[in-house]
C-alpha cells in the first residue's frame, strides 16, 4: 500500500496520528496529505438515541437509582475491558452502579468468568450487539473507552453526540486526539485500573450544572465532525486536486 501511495495526488488520513504514520512509515510526502475525520451523522444519530423503545427488554436497567456506566466494542485483547471491568468494582465499592456493555467478540466468555470473580456479575449486563446503540448510550451516565489503542476512536464521537460524558484511556493516537488532551472529555492512562475508576467516579458525581458544561462542550466537539461538514471538505479537496490536474496539462501541451 506504501507503494501505492506515492502514486496519488492526495492521500487522506483520518487523524493528525494516522497523518504522523503515513509520514514516518510509508515516506508519503507532507503536502500530500489531508486529514479529513472520519464522519458521524448527527441528524440520525439524534434520532435514534431519541427512540426509547429500542431499548426493549433493557428499559427496566434504566428505571433504576443506580448510575450506568455505559461502553460498546468487540470483545477482544485491544478494548481491554477487563481493566473496565476491575475499575467498575472499584466505583462500585463507592457509588451504586452499573455496567452495561455492548457487543459481542471471543474474550465475552472470559469477562463474564472475570465479573463472577470480582463478585460484580449481578451489576453487569452483557446485552450483546444492538442495532440501535445510540440509545443506550444517550440513557448512561457516563460513556467509557478502555482501549489500549484506537486509529480513530470513532464511537467517542458517537457518545459525544448523544450529549453523554466520556471517560477513555490516552489510547493513541486517536482518542487523545478526539479529545483534545482532556478538554472534551476525561482520560487516564492505558490500562491503569486505579485512574479509570477515578475518572469514572468523578463523572458520576459531577454536580448537574458541572455535567451540563461538559456535555454541551462535548456536543460542540461532536459537531466538528459532522457528515455535512465532512461532505464540503471531501468536495473542497477534490476540486482542488482536479483543478491542478488540469493545470498540470495545460503547462504540459
Amino acid at each position: 500500500y506504501g507503494w501505492f501511495y506515492r502514486f496519488a495526488r492526495k492521500v487522506v488520513s483520518l487523524s493528525e496520528g494516522v497523518k504522523s504514520n503515513l509520514l514516518h512509515r510509508y515516506k508519503v510526502e507532507f503536502d500530500k496529505i489531508e486529514v479529513i475525520y472520519n464522519p458521524v451523522d448527527l441528524a440520525t444519530i439524534n434520532d435514534l438515541a431519541a427512540r426509547k423503545e429500542d431499548l426493549g427488554e433493557f428499559i427496566p436497567l434504566f428505571q433504576t437509582n443506580m448510575k450506568t456506566i455505559v461502553s460498546a466494542g468487540r470483545f477482544v485483547k485491544e478494548k481491554d475491558q477487563k481493566t473496565l471491568l476491575k475499575a467498575f468494582a472499584k466505583v462500585r465499592k463507592n457509588i451504586q452502579c452499573q455496567r452495561i456493555l455492548l457487543g459481542e467478540g471471543e474474550l465475552e466468555q472470559e469477562l463474564k468468568t472475570l465479573a463472577q470473580s470480582l463478585n460484580i456479575a449481578d451489576d453487569v449486563h452483557f446485552i450483546g450487539f444492538q442495532q440501535n446503540p445510540y440509545v443506550f448510550f444517550k440513557h448512561g451516565d457516563v460513556f467509557v473507552l478502555s482501549s489500549i489503542t484506537e486509529g480513530f476512536g470513532h464511537v467517542l464521537v458517537e457518545a459525544l453526540a448523544t450529549k453523554t460524558p466520556v471517560v477513555s484511556t490516552d489510547s493513541k493516537p486517536g482518542a487523545e486526539e478526539i479529545l483534545q488532551n482532556g478538554k472534551y472529555g476525561q482520560l487516564c492512562e492505558v490500562g491503569n485500573v486505579d485512574d479509570l475508576a477515578d475518572e469514572i467516579y468523578k463523572i458520576l458525581t459531577l454536580s448537574a450544572e458541572k455535567r451540563s458544561e461538559i456535555i454541551q462542550k462535548g456536543y460542540s466537539r461532536a459537531r466538528q465532525f459532522d457528515a455535512q461538514k465532512i461532505t464540503k471538505q471531501y468536495e473542497r479537496l477534490f476540486i482542488e486536486t482536479l483543478e491542478r490536474k488540469g493545470q498540470s496539462r495545460d503547462r504540459s501541451r
